[in-house]
């Protein structure tokens, strides 16, 4: 009974255990949900899983007999259709084929089964048996799709239903059909050693011998899993034939080849089968053991579970109750809430037999409801939708019918209703081909139209599929405003529930639901939640008097530009405002919806502005957040570059590109060519000039031009929309004036042809086509792109901080801005030679922060938070804010107030002045670790030193012998204790494990004593020595310092400043300080803008200086003879090659890894073309890390700013 209560198996399977049969499966529920999804994945393929194939699928599917490859094959030739268009049917076969392997446990490409669009370089990831499913998971989670994951489900259920029948034939017991197992695979073993007796060749018997040994006992802590063990045991034995191999390979076939007891497989026994065994067991021991057969306390479940023993095999604690703590109790015991069940009586332990007497199911339920609602991305506090809510599909919906474009037209409103009624009503996916003939139907085109602005090519993403399933069941009350909450209500409760039982107490709070309603909506499970509140999309009003929701319906406007009407601004930042004061900063930031690492740096920037005050001694005046260029959240489908114009040249005509160009484009994919910005302009232009028209040649793409189409003096705008590839006689001709001005008249309408393939873009086109009399047409939107932040996190940032200094004005630098300032100037960024790139980055932010303040005063509701009234920008004749700075020749002058906003040569100097700066201010981060217990690989028995291995292992539970079961390497480190040795003039750091913290923790909610007392038994457990004779020898200590970070910051004179991270591992906390010029020149080696004749003398500069500042600065750098061995390998490297060759590492390379291993962080670097062996920038003592008696530790404040050395011995 034991081994079953410990692998007591999956509860996935619903009903009791006297009616459990395993040919059971529920393939009526499983056909429609594939056919469903299948018809949302692969909308033009057809594929059709027939309910009265029901039976005859089972059969096949339950056919232990059979290989499975076989079922596989039999499987797909069942569900292919018979007959149709044959590119269709060969496509279907693809993805049933696909199916039918992951259904059987064969090795599949899993993303071509469940619809999911992936990079071909990604693929890879996706192709395993379902088997390895929980080894794969973390590569594939971020990309699958909610029909994907609904198809997974169904797969995964077909998945087990065959695997449990193999394990356990119909008829069988659990315990019979491991017994079969058994003496099946001592009967195989047996065939394989009479096999190996008939090699003529020793060597090569032991060598196919260990296969089973590597299959039985794994390959160090890896297993050898059976599909590997059968896959090459088949290779060596064909390779290696005798006569007792066509017996062995036909063995190898059968899916009962050497099973073994315990395999992955045996996670597919559901908790009903053990019950039965076990009540198997009470029968018969009960005779001689009476207890065993006491019955359930609980009587309502007698029935099912006949005895106590059965109630706790199937007692789990439902994932709604979650901790069985109160929140109360939970905050005094620990001071932290994670805890949210209610009780109904609160005396007393709660145990399996007294649950639903203790504990209140829906209580806890309810108050489980709102610790799972998320936050709106723009309102801050209100709770999001359900992803399937039908306010939340409708916006969906009519977000991507506003982007879609026909003939270049947006759709009317008479046609969104139009589309919405007959279309999305009625299906739950719609295709292109079905959008275009139901506008062919009512008259609005003549001719099949061009239809433009989709993600997806072939359907549209969104859907009203919980509409149109929820009217199959609710019929007219779906369309009844009066009941609208209360279905909203209901696809709440799906999403959050998966226990079907607290579904359907839920759902009998809704009066005007009956009994078959009930039934059906308990069957169903939404998933996922929405971006958006109800209250956003739906109750806050714009300038029109409409709400978002009314304002997508009746204009044409996407979400993004409704979000930019003033009016909605305002009230959004108000109501902001109000939550921030109601719920204090921290709830709100809790609460915010947005990543754990974005909650964590809004917590940073808070910190650090109050550090900034109180050096200061006043509130800041202005704000300067400088904001990373990136692309927001990606959409649902990604193209990789070389996919886009993949599916742009299938569709475009032969007059459009030419066949040699559609060659090229097929060798560069053949060949893996990177796709580089000139090689996509070739292909995008289809290999011609677009200013002329005339040929390119491919294998010359470095002698053309890159131009911007908007010429920079105009704007700064570097993206692939505003440049072109072009001869460069044509670009000179064209110099700083318009494309449309010089090229329009002749290429206008090849510019329309490509426009409407798809090879450029509708702002490419756009600017190909604008007239310098235009500009003013386009002003607002340019001055957008250069100065408006519009990702929600920023403004998040911008709310939070103006609630905590009011008085602030913010205003907000795009990183691109400071960027264009760097490299016009010729300040470098690089990365690799120290942190103070940050300091500067943020200073330069500071400072055209104040330049665009002062200079253009008018645009300051562009980049200055809380700023709504609308600014006139037509005046504006150049839009490109910091082409000015870069190209003064002397002093720039605010017009309305005679300024000076910027003095090029003063400014430049002080500029100059602060990149040259020898030391900034930088911070560690202090961390105290709380999760894993151990390094996470868990190693065989075999590997343990008590059966002969190499490695000390660690029992990975109470009990459990590491001789027998394994175990892991390394506790995990929780923080650290600094402890005075006695009898030593030292100080001694000691690793307090997270299984040591977890027991202090225990012994802190005793006493503080207790807490005391435990921490020096577990220092004198890690300090203490045994002798081979047994002989224990104790140092004495006094503990300094009972709790202290990794990565917390120390000093003394052996090693100046230090980051100690672990009792044996030590951080560089000195940063390499590089002047500008040496910056410069490593800039340019690294873009190769001199010959290697001039760089060699270059780059020997460079080591010389970096030498020489690791024998001044980096004192810690005397572990494992870094800095004696560096300074002695300056011979050495002059003797390199500039570039890496087939048999060394240049010196380019070489300074790359030097510079590695000199971060003030863990990286460790390769220099071993120095004869360095070991990683350079590890510094680890093995023996422990010791701190010499004048060691002090230092407490640094967010920004450094305040700082407090303490010696350690006045502790």
């Amino acid at each position: 009974p034991f081994i079953i209560f410990e692998s007591r198996g999956h509860f996935l399977t619903s009903g009791y255990a006297k009616d459990f049969n395993t040919n059971k499966v529920a393939l009526n529920e499983i056909f429609p949900a594939l056919q469903d999804a299948y018809a949302q994945v692969y909308p033009d393929l057809d594929i059709t899983f027939d309910e009265n194939k029901v039976n005859e699928f089972k059969t096949v599917l339950l056919n232990e007999k059979a290989t499975p490859s076989d079922t596989q094959r039999a499987l797909v030739n069942l569900l292919l259709a018979k007959e149709g268009d044959r590119d269709i049917l060969k496509q279907q076969k693809q993805v049933l084929t696909e199916f039918a392997k992951a259904v059987v446990g064969l090795k599949t490409k899993l993303n071509v089964a469940l619809g999911t669009e992936v990079d071909s370089s990604e693929a890879t990831a996706w192709n395993f048996s379902l088997g390895q499913l929980d080894d794969k998971w973390a590569g594939i989670e971020s990309a699958m799709t909610d029909e994907g994951t609904e198809i997974l489900e169904q797969i995964r259920d077909l998945y087990r239903a065959r695997l449990l029948n193999g394990i356990v034939p119909a008829g069988k017991t659990l315990s019979q059909a491991k017994v079969d197992d058994y003496a099946q695979h001592h009967e195989d073993l047996e065939l394989f050693k009479d096999y190996l007796k008939q090699l003529e060749d020793d060597g090569t018997a032991k060598a196919i011998r260990q296969l089973y040994d590597r299959y039985i006992d794994g390959d160090d802590a890896k297993p050898f899993v059976r599909e590997d063990f059968v896959k090459a045991l088949t290779k060596e034995v064909t390779a290696h034939p005798n006569a007792k191999s066509p017996e062995l390979l036909e063995r190898l076939v059968q899916p009962d080849f050497m099973l073994k007891q315990r395999n992955k497989a045996n996670g597919a026994i559901p908790v009903q089968m053990q019950q039965r065994e076990l009540d198997q067991i009470i029968k018969n021991q009960s005779v001689y053991y009476d207890w065993l057969a006491a019955p359930n306390p609980v009587e309502k479940h007698r029935q099912s579970m006949p005895y106590q023993l059965d109630e706790l095999l199937n007692f789990r604690i439902p994932y709604y109750v979650g901790p069985l703590v109160t929140a109360k109790e939970q905050k005094a015991a620990q001071g932290g809430v994670f805890a949210w069940m209610v009780r109904k009586d609160p005396d007393g332990n709660i145990t399996p037999y007294n649950f639903d007497e203790k504990v209140d199911r829906e209580a806890s339920a309810n108050t489980f409801i709102q610790r799972m609602k998320t936050t709106d991305t723009y309102l801050i506090g209100e709770d999001v939708l359900p992803k399937q809510s039908l306010l939340y599909q409708s916006y969906e919906v009519l977000n991507e019918l506003n982007n879609v474009r026909v003939n270049d037209n947006k759709l009317s409103f008479d046609q969104k209703q139009q589309v919405l009624g007959e279309l999305f009503e009625r299906h739950n996916t719609v295709t292109i081909k079905q959008f275009v003939d139901n506008l062919l139907a009512h008259g609005d085109y003549d001719r099949i139209p061009e239809v433009r602005g989709l993600a997806d090519e072939k359907r549209f993403l969104s859907s009203l599929s919980t509409y149109n399933q929820l009217k199959g069941i609710l019929h007219e009350a779906i369309d009844d405003s009066d009941k609208q909450t209360d279905i909203e209500k209901i696809i709440a409760w799906s999403t959050i529930f998966e226990d079907k039982a607290i579904f359907k107490t839920k759902l009998n709070e809704i009066s005007w639901l009956n009994a078959g309603m009930i039934n059906s909506l308990a069957n169903i499970r939404y998933r996922g939640w929405g971006q958006f509140s109800h209250k956003l999309l739906n109750e806050l009003t714009l300038s029109t008097g409409r709400t978002v929701f009314e304002e997508l319906l009746i204009s044409s406007h996407n979400l993004m530009q409704i979000l930019t009407d003033e009016v909605l601004k305002q009230k959004i930042a108000e109501l902001n405002a109000h939550e921030l004061k109601a719920s204090g900063i921290y709830a709100a930031i809790d609460d915010a919806y947005t990543s754990p690492s974005n909650k964590k740096a809004l917590r940073q920037v808070l910190s650090v502005i109050d550090d900034i005050t109180n050096a200061a001694g006043q509130a800041p005046n202005w704000l300067y957040i400088e904001t990373a260029d990136g692309d927001g959240v990606p959409g649902k489908r990604t193209n990789s570059r070389q996919r886009k114009i993949q599916e742009i040249y299938a569709n475009a005509a032969q007059e459009l590109i030419t066949g040699s160009v559609r060659g090229e484009l097929e060798d560069k994919i053949a060949s893996r060519a990177d796709f580089t910005d000139r090689l996509v302009l070739y292909f995008m232009q289809g290999g011609r000039d677009i200013y002329t028209g005339e040929p390119l040649n491919i294998d010359n793409l470095s002698s053309y031009d890159i131009d911007h189409i908007l010429p920079q003096s105009l704007i700064k705008d570097n993206s692939l929309d505003n440049r072109v590839l072009v001869h460069p006689l044509v670009n000179r001709e064209k110099d700083t004036i318009f494309a449309s001005t010089r090229f329009a008249k002749q290429m206008n309408g090849m510019w329309r042809q490509w426009h409407a393939a798809g090879l450029i873009s509708s702002r490419k086109l756009r600017n190909l086509q604008m007239r310098p009399d235009e500009i003013d047409k386009y002003a607002s939107g340019f001055v957008a792109r250069q100065l408006v932040e519009t990702r929600q996190i920023i403004k998040l940032t911008e709310q939070i901080v103006a609630d905590q200094y009011p008085d602030a004005k913010i205003i907000a630098v795009k990183a691109g801005l400071s960027s264009q300032l760097r490299k016009e100037l010729d300040f470098p960024k690089n990365r690799e030679v120290n942190h103070y790139h940050h300091a500067f980055d943020a200073f330069l932010a500071a400072r055209i922060g104040t330049y665009l303040l002062k200079r253009y005063p008018n645009l300051e509701p562009f980049f200055t938070y809380g700023k709504f009234k609308k600014t006139e920008v037509k005046k504006l004749k150049s839009f490109n804010f910091i082409r000015d700075m870069t190209h003064a020749k002397d002093k720039i002058v605010a017009k309305e107030t005679g300024e000076i906003v910027w003095d090029n040569a003063s400014d430049i100097n002080e500029l100059d002045r602060i990149y040259n700066f020898k030391r900034m201010l930088i911070t560690h981060e202090v961390r105290f670790e709380t999760a894993s217990l151990f390094k996470q690989t868990l190693y065989a028995a075999k590997n343990s030193k008590n059966r002969g291995g190499s490695r000390q292992l660690i029992p990975k539970k109470k009990g459990y012998l590491v001789d027998i079961y394994g175990g892991y390497t390394q506790e995990t480190g929780s923080y650290l204790s600094v402890v005075r040795l006695t009898k030593k003039a030292m100080y001694a750091v000691v690793k307090v494990s997270t299984r040591d913290a977890a027991k202090l923790a225990v012994a802190k909610s005793i006493s503080e004593q207790k807490e005391n007392e435990t921490l020096k038994k577990i220092i004198d457990g890690k300090l203490s020595k045994t002798s081979k004779k047994g002989k224990t020898t104790h140092q004495l200590f006094e503990i300094v310092l009972p709790r202290v970070g990794q990565k917390t910051l120390f000093k003394n004179s052996k090693y100046n400043q230090f980051l100690v991270n672990s009792d044996t591992y030590m951080h560089n906390y000195q940063e390499l300080w590089m002047p500008r010029e040496y910056q410069r020149m490593w800039k340019d080696i690294l873009l190769s803008n001199h010959g290697d004749a001039q760089l060699e003398g270059q780059l020997d500069q460079i080591f010389k200086f970096i030498v020489s500042q690791v024998n001044s600065y980096f004192n810690l750098y005397d572990i494992n003879q870094f800095r004696k061995k560096i300074a002695d390998a300056t011979d050495k490297f002059a003797k390199l090659p500039t570039h890496d060759t087939d048999n060394a590492r240049g010196k380019i390379a070489t300074i790359g890894q030097l510079l590695i291993g000199l971060q003030a962080n863990a990286m460790r670097s390769d220099l071993r073309n120095l004869d360095i062996k070991t990683p350079f920038g590890l510094l680890q003592i093995g023996t422990g890390i010791t701190l010499d008696l004048d060691t002090s530790i230092i407490y640094q404040s967010p920004t450094g700013l305040f700082e407090r050395e303490v010696p350690l011995t006045d502790l």
